[in-house]
């Protein structure tokens, strides 16, 4: 586990437990920021740590009020389903630039034919 999940583990287990403790990214960020020298974290190392904790058995919720250490059943099943939501909408994306990809293709295959004709 890295230093940054440690302390983001320390600081979810004083503060955010349960869901109604979430703590807004950003404020975790700064409190990490606050600790052991670690003024550089940057958000994105920060999330990368939550998914760290979350591979390595620790029920960290998250969503649209924060981070939190899961307590219930219901919070688990609530963050699995932002969770959820949030992939469905990343397929979607990918579904649209793999089409935006193959429009632009045929397009410059037409392109290529009309050069060589």
């Amino acid at each position: 586990m890295t230093l940054i999940a440690k302390v983001l583990l320390e600081i979810l287990s004083r503060c955010c437990v349960g869901r109604a403790n979430a703590v807004r990214r950003f404020v975790l960020l700064e409190a990490i920021r606050q600790m052991n020298d670690m003024e550089d974290v940057t958000d994105s190392e920060m999330r990368a740590a939550k998914e760290d904790l979350i591979e390595a058995g620790v029920p960290v919720g998250s969503d649209l009020t924060g981070y939190w250490l899961i307590q219930t059943e219901d919070e688990a099943q609530r963050a699995a389903a932002f969770l959820d939501e949030r992939a469905k909408d990343m397929l979607h994306k990918a579904a649209l630039l793999r089409r935006a990809g193959e429009r632009i293709a045929e397009r410059n295959r037409g392109q290529q034919q009309m050069v060589f004709t």
